[in-house]
């Protein structure tokens, strides 16, 4: 029984070492990440309308930004995850962020 518990309060600890994990790189992405690549996209079009860029360029900061806004999707779904694993070792149906 005692062996149990341990186990479970493991899993309860890990799970939510995940949930903050991924939750951390939601915010990361959200806050920095995706809007510094979406303001350097729109700056390079700028630039290209004046020829001051090339379209390489500007083609390599837009599959910036689409890696990053993937990323993104991957720890929002990882931190939905790792509530799931967290409701299921509780117990609860749910757990709300």
């Amino acid at each position: 029984m005692h062996g149990t518990m341990l186990a479970i309060e493991a899993k309860i600890q890990e799970g939510i070492s995940e949930y903050e994990t991924a939750r951390e790189l939601v915010l990361l992405h959200e806050n920095a990440i995706i809007p510094q690549a979406k303001q350097a996209v729109q700056a390079l079009l700028a630039r290209y309308k004046e020829d001051e860029a090339g379209f390489a360029t500007v083609i390599r900061s837009q599959l910036l930004l689409n890696e990053s806004e993937r990323h993104y999707w991957v720890a929002l779904a990882d931190a939905k995850s790792a509530l799931a694993r967290l409701a299921a070792a509780t117990g609860r149906d749910e757990i709300y962020e």
